[in-house]
């Protein structure tokens, strides 16, 4: 018995270059911390943590208006963990903070962990900087490839690359998610 979806083609408009951070532009936008050692040879930071990890951006200037969810591209391996986020905003002249969670599948392989911002009431204002926060039982190794702000939310890790029109196998459903379902057997 397997789940299928079929999805709807994003818009290009959906995708804010503006807010999409991989390569170089993730590498001179964020800086890991707490780290017992770390590699950006391949575009990416991959790091060595004992129990906890940052990756942070102290620079940003975002209009948080404009980004309904955030796609985070991780691979982890080792202890199991979460990821929590951690944002500065400005409204009405005053800093304020917050944070956000999501758990993360140490299995080595990249995994997209969305962060609903647009459902989030403290995601308003200005976003001067955010941390990503690893946390672990034991030392892992987590890699961080890239951060994509998006102006719609999308319940389906990667739903860009997936076939349009043709049945394919979500990695992650949400709880109170709205689904379009159709049953082959």
């Amino acid at each position: 018995n397997n789940l299928s979806l079929t999805p709807k083609k994003i818009a290009a408009a959906d995708n804010l270059a503006e807010y999409e951070y991989r390569g170089t532009k993730l590498l001179k936008a964020f800086k890991p911390q707490h780290i017992v050692s770390s590699d950006k040879t391949s575009g990416k930071w991959q790091c060595k943590i004992q129990s906890m990890g940052i990756l942070y951006g102290n620079e940003l200037n975002w209009d948080a208006e404009k980004i309904k969810q955030l796609e985070v591209k991780i691979a982890a391996h080792g202890s199991p963990g979460y990821m929590m986020m951690m944002f500065d905003y400005i409204v009405d002249g005053k800093k304020h903070t917050s944070t956000m969670r999501h758990s993360v599948h140490p299995d080595g392989k990249e995994h997209t962990l969305l962060f609903r911002t647009g459902k989030e009431n403290s995601w308003q204002g200005t976003i001067k900087s955010i941390r990503f926060y690893y946390y672990a039982l034991d030392p892992a190794e987590i890699s961080f490839n890239s951060i994509y702000g998006r102006n719609s939310e999308n319940l389906i890790p990667d739903a860009e690359n997936a076939p349009v029109g043709k049945a394919f196998s979500p990695g992650t459903l949400w709880t109170r998610g709205k689904y379009t379902l159709e049953w082959n057997g």
